[in-house]
């Protein structure tokens, strides 16, 4: 093996030396400097090119449609110094045509003319580059003036979040109503523009997503798709120990709660609310049975917007209803016999 590796090493050998002897590195240099040169006269000398350039029409109202689109773009054949040729092409140029003015009634036809497209192109680009020609050479158009309605968007969505994740909120459009255009004919068969179903599954973090609009085939919008927020984060559990009041008892009767008059709470909040959350944000009560039964079922009242998912046990007790002690009523009822005696007396 080592003996075939030596042998390629001195056929390696011999082959350089041989470069070497035939002034290779003479040869090289001057082929870059014969390069040079070309490139050089390239650059400096007259060349043609052919640019797309794009065109935004200043001026259209949204409720003015064309029968045929308005073309986005232009290719524009263009001569000038091969350096400034090739900045024209790395850039990305755009025209704006205003054509306001050349729409003088509800309906008629948009004409530009090649002067008047040579016009506007001769403004974006260098006064040292002649337009050779363009395509198309001329844009014409029909149009009309169509009635506008504004309608409401229904989003069609369906949303879960990640284990140990939930939803803090229901999806959320960026905005609820839309413009379309259209006949008074067609306008009246649409009420509301529905969205694609948005499908999200695993949802860890907020998030924005852009939906597609259903746009009726004879009905347009300037607007085909609406942004919408999906709200989810990583969740917490938080429990307390609620005590439970009775509510609705008569003045004269007790009502005792079993085993224990307490209720524990268990709460899913989000990582970034968790502090927000207190014991006293919670209420738990039961309400004085109007017809007789074994237990109360226990309610909970909460001020707190951050929680969900409410869960509580034990979420019925047992009850004893007990009059008040009648020692009581007695001491009542004896201090206002004094309070009365004593009245009569001043009044004499």
């Amino acid at each position: 093996m080592q003996p075939r590796v030596r042998t390629y090493k001195q056929k390696i050998t011999r082959y350089w030396r041989w470069l070497v002897s035939k002034d290779i590195v003479v040869f090289l240099v001057f082929v870059g400097i014969v390069t040079t040169f070309w490139w050089g006269h390239s650059m400096s000398s007259l060349r043609d090119e052919t640019i797309r350039i794009q065109v935004n029409y200043n001026g259209v109202a949204d409720r003015i449609a064309f029968t045929t689109p308005l073309p986005k773009y232009l290719d524009v054949h263009i001569r000038d110094k091969g350096r400034q040729l090739r900045q024209l092409v790395d850039k990305q140029l755009t025209v704006t045509i205003n054509v306001t003015e050349l729409f003088k009634s509800k309906e008629g036809s948009i004409v530009l003319t090649a002067d008047m497209l040579h016009s506007q192109l001769q403004n974006v680009l260098p006064g040292t580059t002649t337009i050779l020609e363009v395509q198309p050479q001329r844009i014409e158009s029909e149009y009309v003036y169509q009635s506008e309605k504004k309608v409401p968007i229904i989003l069609r969505a369906k949303v879960n979040s990640a284990p140990q994740h939930f939803l803090t909120n229901e999806p959320e459009l960026f905005m609820d109503s839309i413009s379309i255009f259209g006949s008074d004919r067609a306008l009246r068969k649409v009420n509301y523009i529905y969205t694609d179903s948005l499908i999200l599954n695993n949802l860890k973090k907020d998030t924005i997503k852009a939906v597609p609009l259903q746009i009726p085939a004879n009905i347009r919008a300037i607007q085909t798709q609406v942004k919408v927020k999906c709200f989810a984060e990583q969740y917490t559990e938080l429990t307390y120990d609620i005590p439970i009041q009775v509510i609705g008892k008569p003045y004269d009767e007790e009502v005792r709660l079993f085993p224990k008059p307490t209720t524990k709470v268990t709460v899913q909040v989000g990582f970034s609310n968790h502090t927000k959350v207190k014991k006293e944000d919670f209420t738990a009560i039961c309400r004085y049975p109007k017809q007789v039964s074994d237990v109360l079922p226990i309610e909970i009242e909460t001020t707190s917007p951050y929680v969900s998912n409410i869960r509580i046990y034990p979420s019925s007790v047992e009850y004893i209803i007990e009059k008040k002690h009648e020692k009581n009523h007695s001491n009542f009822t004896d201090f206002s016999y004094i309070v009365s005696v004593f009245s009569v007396l001043q009044w004499k």
